[in-house]
C-alpha cells in the first residue's frame, strides 16, 4: 500500500501564522507613528511618514487584533500612494475570501486556486488547498498527518473538505500537534481569541470523532496489506509557560503493546507529532539545542518501539524533513511543514511510503506544487 505522510498545515483565521513572531512588523499594537487613513470593516490601512534618513512613506494593512499582513513602501521608485492603497484593498479582498470557513464552503478548483495564489502567494490556507489537490491527484491508499493541523485550533472544516475523498472512506490517520491542543500563547494571540487547553481538546475531540477516530489518546489501526499503524498522542505539555515539548504517557505505550498483541501479525509503524530522534549533525548523533521542543521521554519511547520491532516512525513538529535509520532500529521519518516548507529552505513536500506486511519497499519525497 502507498502511505502519504504530511504534517504541520497551520491553517489559521486569515492564512497567516498568528501564533508565531514573524518579524519586527508583526504586531501593530503599541507602535508609534502610524496613522489610520482608512477602515474596511475591522481592518485598517495605516501610513507612517519617513523616518530620519529615509525618503519613503510606508503603508500597511492591519487586522482587528493588530497583526500586520502587508507592508508597502510609497514614493520615488515605488508605486504611488493611490496605487498602493488599491493593491492593499485587493490583497484584503483576497484574505477575506480565504478564511477556512469560506474555502471549506466553496473549495477552489485548481484554476481558481492559481488565481488566488497569484494575489496572495504566502497564504497558508491557500497553500493547504494546493496540498489537498496534490494528494487527490496522487491518490495514495492512506494519509498519515502528524499534527499541527491548525495554528490555533481554528480551521478544521477546511481540512475535512480538502481531504474529503479520504475521510469519507476512512483512509486518514491523524494525531494532534501542540498548536492544536496547547493553550493559545498569550503574548501572540489577542485575549478575545485565546483558547484554553480544555477548549482546544474539545474542538479536537469533535474533529477526531467526526472521522470515526478516538477523541483523545493513543490507538492502533489495522490497515490494508498487513500494516499495523500506532497513533501516539505526544501532546502532553510541560508546566512551563510557552513550552512546546511533549510526552507519550507510559500507560499509552503499555496499552499499545497489548493492542498490538491482539491485532495479529503485520509490519508495525508509528506516528506522533514530536520527534524521538534528531537528525544527527555530521553523522555524529549530535542533536541541536531545542529548548521547549523535545519529547521529554524520548529515550523510553525509543527503547519501547525498538523492542517491539517497529519498522517505521513518522513525526512532524520541527518543520525539518529528514530520514534517519540507526542500526537495529526503526527508520525515523520527519516531515517538513506541508504548507510552509522545510527549515532548510526546501519547498514543501510530503513523504510517500510503499509498505506491506513484508517490509518497506520505497520511501521518497514528493514535491507539492
Amino acid at each position: 500500500m502507498i502511505i502519504a505522510h504530511l504534517s504541520d498545515f497551520h491553517i489559521s483565521r486569515h492564512g497567516s501564522r498568528l501564533t508565531q513572531l514573524q518579524d519586527a512588523a508583526w504586531r501593530a499594537n503599541g507602535e508609534s507613528g502610524w496613522e489610520t487613513i482608512r477602515r474596511v470593516g475591522d481592518w485598517r490601512i495605516q501610513t507612517r511618514p519617513p523616518k530620519r534618513l529615509h525618503i519613503h512613506h510606508r503603508l500597511r494593512l492591519v487586522d482587528d487584533i493588530g497583526v500586520v499582513h502587508r507592508v508597502m513602501k510609497v514614493g520615488r521608485g515605488y508605486r504611488s500612494k493611490t496605487e498602493s492603497i488599491d493593491m492593499l484593498l485587493t490583497f484584503l479582498e483576497a484574505r477575506e475570501r480565504t478564511t477556512p470557513q469560506a474555502l471549506a464552503q466553496k473549495f477552489p478548483s485548481t484554476r481558481q486556486l492559481e488565481r488566488l495564489l497569484s494575489l496572495d502567494p504566502d497564504n497558508i490556507n491557500l497553500r493547504f488547498c494546493a496540498v489537498a489537490h496534490a494528494i487527490r491527484r496522487a491518490k495514495p491508499d492512506h494519509l498519515v498527518v502528524t499534527g499541527d493541523v491548525t495554528d490555533d485550533a481554528e480551521g478544521f472544516e477546511l481540512v475535512l473538505e480538502g481531504f474529503e475523498p479520504f475521510f469519507s472512506t476512512g483512509r486518514v490517520s491523524i494525531v494532534p500537534g501542540n498548536h492544536d491542543v496547547y493553550p493559545s500563547p498569550p503574548l501572540w494571540v489577542a485575549k478575545k481569541y485565546r483558547k484554553t487547553e480544555a477548549a482546544k481538546r474539545m474542538l479536537w475531540a469533535t474533529f477526531s470523532s467526526s472521522l470515526g477516530l478516538p477523541p483523545s489518546g493513543s490507538h492502533v489501526r489495522v490497515l490494508e496489506r498487513g500494516v499495523l499503524l500506532v497513533c501516539l498522542d505526544s501532546c502532553h505539555r510541560a508546566r512551563v509557560l510557552g513550552s512546546a515539548s511533549g510526552l507519550v504517557p507510559m500507560g499509552d505505550l503499555h496499552e499499545m503493546a497489548r493492542q498490538l498483541d491482539a491485532s495479529g501479525k503485520g509490519i508495525r509503524i508509528a506516528c506522533l507529532h514530536h520527534h524521538i530522534l534528531n537528525f544527527p549533525a555530521k553523522g555524529l548523533g549530535i542533536a541541536p539545542l531545542q529548548p521547549g521542543m523535545r519529547l521529554r521521554n524520548a529515550k523510553e519511547v525509543y527503547a519501547q518501539l525498538k523492542e517491539l520491532g517497529f519498522r517505521l516512525v513518522m513525526n512532524g513538529h520541527r518543520h525539518v524533513g529528514y530520514r534517519f535509520h540507526p542500526a537495529m532500529a526503526p527508520l525515523f521519518l520527519s516531515s517538513p511543514s506541508s504548507t510552509i516548507g522545510c527549515r532548510s529552505g526546501a519547498r514543501p513536500y510530503y513523504w510517500q511510503i510503499e509498505v506491506d506486511r513484508h517490509g518497506l519497499h520505497q520511501v521518497k519525497e514528493c514535491p507539492i506544487p
